[in-house]
């Protein structure tokens, strides 16, 4: 799920450009199988505008912002429903994470300020011939994750690369420098041997 952010332009966009595409999307999702195993998966993404009032501790009002959903998923579907209908007023950062479905939280102390580690999951499709469209990786969604949570970012990254809308090829890209200097001095770093790519 994705929420774009509002500005005044944005209700023209969404009719100009964002609903025309989730169109010719949607043609293709009904073409799909149902459930999350077959290949091109069956989907139907949604557009809708948060129309209650909503805040966030980070984000600050939400109202006016866009829901981008997948229907057919009843956890997406669950989530925009409740993002749609406000959630009371407010929203914690953590709660709306979940709502995003980001692997990772904000950091809360000093200390988790200094373990953040940004990342990008990047992808590249093919044609329905089976050749790449591009040579070019090009990014789908980047986020931040604490150190400790790289394990859950993992499993994340799995169960993306699962879901087959699409046949992309996906990998991962993070700034691991903080941590390469926190773990130079002989301790274990989380993610084992090496550096992760």
């Amino acid at each position: 799920m994705v929420i774009a952010y509002r500005t005044t332009l944005l209700p023209q966009y969404i009719a100009a450009v964002v609903a025309p595409t989730l169109d010719e999307l949607n043609h293709l999702g009904r073409q799909g199988k149902p459930g999350e195993t077959g290949y091109p998966r069956a989907f139907e993404l949604k557009c809708r505008r948060i129309e209650q009032p909503m805040e966030s501790p980070e984000g600050g009002s939400w109202r006016g912002a866009y829901v981008l959903y997948d229907e057919t998923r009843e956890e997406s579907r669950r989530w925009a429903v409740r993002l749609l209908e406000g959630m009371g007023g407010k929203v914690a950062e953590d709660e709306l994470a979940r709502a995003l479905d980001y692997p990772g939280s904000l950091p809360k102390t000093s200390e988790e300020m200094r373990s953040i580690v940004p990342v990008s999951y990047l992808g590249r499709m093919k044609s329905e011939s089976g050749e790449w469209m591009s040579d070019r990786w090009e990014c789908l969604t980047s986020f931040i994750v604490l150190q400790h949570e790289l394990p859950q970012m993992a499993l994340h990254r799995m169960r993306y690369q699962a879901i087959r809308v699409f046949d992309i090829e996906m990998q991962v890209a993070m700034d691991t420098s903080s941590m390469e200097t926190m773990y130079s001095g002989g301790e274990e770093a989380p993610w084992g041997e090496g550096v992760p790519s």
